[in-house]
């Protein structure tokens, strides 16, 4: 059972479709976001550079999705 607004995908893939890999994707209500590299390691790595990119780049797309 997934409960949540948004799903991040972290891959190394920036073409990957969540839906295309697993048709189950599809049927959950979240929205789906896949991740860039970039994106991807600033979350990863925790530095004071890498969280004010995160803070730059993520929010506003995860805004973006949870308010559709």
């Amino acid at each position: 059972m997934l409960d949540g607004d948004v799903v991040l995908f972290l891959t190394d893939d920036q073409n990957f479709v969540p839906t295309e890999y697993n048709e189950l994707f599809g049927r959950f209500s979240a929205e789906l976001l896949t991740l860039t590299p970039a994106e991807r390691q600033a979350i990863s790595v925790n530095t004071p550079l890498s969280i004010s990119y995160a803070l730059d780049t993520l929010v506003p797309r995860i805004a973006d999705a949870v308010q559709g």
